[in-house]
């Protein structure tokens, strides 16, 4: 597909989104070296913080994490610390799969993400999420059949996470003792996993914000769209 034709987002065109890759024109005969039009950014400065922030490393460190630069993190260039700090954030909530065994599977945190996006109904994330869901090895029918076939302890969040959604400032502590103490069946979180859930619905319920107020679009082809359900 013509890279021209991507919307990115239902309220500006590509063109004004900011450029954050830099086409080739050639190849060098001698030395074999893919030439370009520009030359490469490797760091961009910050007028808010007075600092030069890696853009080069941060764009590439997110393309071999997730295969391309999704439309939200190209808008974030407008915004390089930002991005940076959202780059991190998003590493320390969400993890990989080799990083998740302290407190919660990354199946269960990327299945909360799912449950916070679907809030707002913001399909945008939800595409990239049940994406990331089915390539992690998610179980399918989470996504499918919904919070009946969701762990029992997991589905426990639903309550909590609409709480925080639709009216955060009515969260009290019985909403979270209620995670903590085991239920007829005997499902119950730790309070470092009560914690970590947090984090994960929080910041997703925030990133849907960002995306919403954006108008921003998904055209990569899902996984699930290519599956024989």
């Amino acid at each position: 597909m013509d890279l021209t034709e991507d919307p990115i987002t239902g309220f500006f065109g590509l063109n004004e989104c900011p450029k954050v890759l830099s086409l080739p024109t050639g190849v060098d005969n001698e030395t074999g070296q893919v030439l370009r039009a520009d030359q490469p950014v490797t760091e961009m400065s910050c007028p808010y913080g007075k600092v030069k922030v890696p853009i080069k490393a941060i764009l590439d460190d997110l393309f071999f994490e997730h295969g391309r630069i999704r439309p939200h993190e190209r808008i974030l260039c407008w915004f390089p610390k930002y991005l940076q700090f959202y780059q991190e954030t998003y590493s320390a909530v969400i993890g990989k799969s080799s990083e998740d065994s302290d407190v919660l599977r990354l199946d269960q945190k990327l299945y909360l993400a799912i449950m916070a996006v679907s809030c707002y109904h913001c399909d945008y994330l939800l595409n990239i999420l049940e994406e990331n869901f089915v390539l992690e090895g998610g179980d399918l029918t989470w996504i499918t059949e919904g919070l009946v076939k969701v762990e029992p302890r997991l589905a426990r969040f639903s309550e909590l996470n609409e709480i925080m959604a639709f009216k955060p400032w009515a969260v009290s502590t019985n909403h979270l003792q209620r995670l903590i103490e085991p239920d007829e069946a005997g499902n119950a979180w730790s309070v470092q996993q009560l914690v970590k859930g947090v984090m994960v619905l929080s910041h997703f319920h925030g990133l849907c914000a960002f995306v919403l107020g954006q108008g921003l679009t998904e055209n990569s082809h899902r996984v699930l769209e290519q599956i024989d359900l």
